[in-house]
């Protein structure tokens, strides 16, 4: 649950507030930019299993 809520709160800064978005993902500019590429890295890996599992499960 907080994958999603994370990635569902990251999202609408992308998508509502797009120049907020660039500046945080600005490498050189921003020193949150690093932290949120290693995050957006591990969502990519570690969401899609937890949703395999979840659908294994389900009844």
């Amino acid at each position: 649950m907080t994958w999603w809520a994370l990635l569902y709160a990251l999202s609408m800064l992308a998508r509502y507030h797009p120049g907020a978005w660039a500046a945080a993902i600005d490498v050189n500019r921003s020193e949150h930019a690093t932290a949120l590429e290693q995050l957006l890295a591990e969502a990519v890996s570690t969401v899609p299993a937890l949703v395999l599992e979840v659908l294994r499960t389900a009844p």
